[in-house]
């Protein structure tokens, strides 16, 4: 939302170029924020920015998915097991939440292992952690990682 400006023009100014912008609502975002405890108790937050388009929310779309070893500190493949519910359908270029680690990753790979009712899903990374909970997310455009920063131990 812009703000308008109570100040005057000042008198023989000629804009060389104009620019309106235009909230789009095609377009949302959130934020993914990992605390991890430094030495001394101090905290750093490390902060994903996550872009979606044309996101519909509903409750089947974000299902989450249990694997012993969903994702595997160091490898670059997780597995999506689909046992116990509908086969989900993950597509090369979709993104995979580390529902339990907070971490993204990108899909680039995706081989249905059938019978053992899994999906091989290679990483765009390797994981950062071990986890047993993973997370299809659509509409996902792309994943933004900021720099991370500290708080002070209170």
């Amino acid at each position: 939302m812009a703000l308008l400006s109570t100040m005057d023009i000042p008198a023989g100014f000629s804009p060389e170029r104009v620019r309106l912008e235009q909230m789009n609502s095609d377009y949302s975002w959130i934020a993914t924020i990992r605390r991890i405890r430094e030495p001394g108790n101090s905290i750093r937050n490390e902060i994903d920015f996550v872009c979606f388009h044309k996101r519909i929310l509903i409750q089947d779309d974000e299902q989450l998915y249990i694997h012993p070893t969903a994702f595997e500190a160091g490898q670059p493949v997780a597995y999506l097991n689909y046992e116990d519910t509908d086969k989900p359908k993950p597509e090369k270029d979709d993104y995979v939440f580390d529902a339990e680690r907070c971490f993204w990753y990108r899909i680039i790979d995706v081989v249905d292992d059938s019978a053992n009712d899994q999906f091989v899903l290679t990483l765009d990374r390797n994981a950062r952690r071990n986890s047993t909970s993973l997370m299809l997310v659509p509409q996902v455009v792309d994943v933004y990682p900021r720099k991370h920063y500290s708080e002070p131990a209170p």
